[in-house]
């Protein structure tokens, strides 16, 4: 069901919704350190990226990577902005990233 309301949501907002990505995306061995409904995480962001307005960096690990990308990055952690291109990304780092903040962007936002 959530696939389903994901799917539904990209293609009838596409090109008006606002990507909100928390975590860094593992990219080695094809993504198969974190798969998602059976999609490498990678493979949910590029597909998710594609139809957004704009993308938000939710927390330390999307915005730079933090501790999973430390040397020696044994799944090669990738922060969002280096795998997604072509959209205005916002970063909002924070670990955890604090909901009031969260809350302040979207409002700020739309």
């Amino acid at each position: 069901q959530a696939e389903a309301g994901k799917a539904k949501t990209m293609k009838d907002y596409h090109g008006e919704y606002i990507l909100c990505v928390e975590g860094s995306v593992p990219t080695k061995d094809d993504g198969v350190y974190c798969c998602i409904g059976g999609k490498s995480a990678l493979q949910v962001l590029e597909e998710a990226a594609e139809g957004a307005k704009a993308i938000i960096a939710w927390g330390s690990c999307a915005c730079n990577g933090c501790v999973q990308a430390a040397h020696p990055n044994p799944t090669t952690a990738t922060p969002i902005h280096k795998l997604v291109s072509g959209k205005p990304l916002i970063k909002v780092p924070g670990c955890p990233p604090i909901g009031e903040v969260m809350a302040g962007v979207i409002i700020h936002m739309i």
